[in-house]
This record gives C-alpha cells, structure tokens and sequence, in this order.
C-alpha cells in the first residue's frame, strides 16, 4: 500500500506542476486543510494510546471514541482521502482521480479488517455500539 500510494502522489505532484484551474485550486487547498485537521485530531485522540498498523492482524484492547472518532470509525482514512482528492479538482485532470478510487478501495479493506478484529474481540459489543452511531468514514446522519 506503501510503494502505491508513493507512486500515485508523485504522479499527482507532477500535475501539480501544471498552470492550476483558478477557483478550482482554492477548493482543493480547503481539503487538503479539512484533511490536516481531520488527521491531526485523530492523532491527538490517539496520542496516550497509539493504534496497529493497516492490515496488522491484532487482538484490539481499547476502543477510541473521542474527537473525530465521535462521528466516523476511520477519521484517518477519511483524511487521506480528501488530500488525494486535491490534486483531481486543482488540475481538472479526471484520470487522477483512479488513485483516488484505488487508494479508497484499500482504505475500505483495511476498515473491514480491522472491524473484523473489533468484532471478534471482547470488545465485540462495545464496538456494534459505537458502529450503530457512528459512520465508517462519514459521519452517519442520525
């Protein structure tokens, strides 16, 4: 996941370089803000207890539900999307938005995993709780 999502970024820098598309631009620097604040809120909300790796198979011994974690179940996943969305709107070039649907297709994988390892934990009805008022990576409406 690694090794891809380094080439996909560095495609998307190289059309970074490209004259940007106006109001277009100033849309994406407002995500790549909202996915800083998502991303650094989530690390604070983790900050006494550090979570595993993506796709780490693991016995979970603690539940998160603090700071963005009261909305969605995978705010760090949500973060770096919307900073992969960036490039596509600054530059109007559709095709970068494939990174973004195979970068989401691995952050979807490695929610279910993880969700998996929740589920089949002790954890498991305390985490049907918090799945229920909760959104996987929005938040859910009501």
């Amino acid at each position: 996941m690694v090794y891809l999502g380094g080439a996909f970024a560095l495609a998307q820098a190289g059309c970074l370089a490209t004259p940007p598309m106006g109001s277009w631009l100033s849309m994406a620097f407002c995500l790549w803000a909202l996915s800083l604040i998502l991303f650094w809120a989530a690390v604070a909300a983790n900050r006494a207890r550090p979570l595993t790796w993506a796709f780490e198979p693991n016995q979970p011994d603690h539940l998160v539900s603090t700071g963005p974690y009261r909305w969605i179940r995978h705010p760090f996943y949500l973060s770096y999307t919307l900073c992969w969305l960036g490039p596509p709107i600054a530059t109007g070039k559709p095709w970068l938005l494939i990174p973004v649907f195979v970068m989401l297709l691995l952050y979807w994988r490695a929610a279910s995993a993880e969700e998996a390892n929740f589920l089949s934990s002790p954890l498991a009805p305390a985490y049907r709780e918090y799945q229920s008022r909760t959104g996987r990576f929005l938040p859910a409406p009501f």
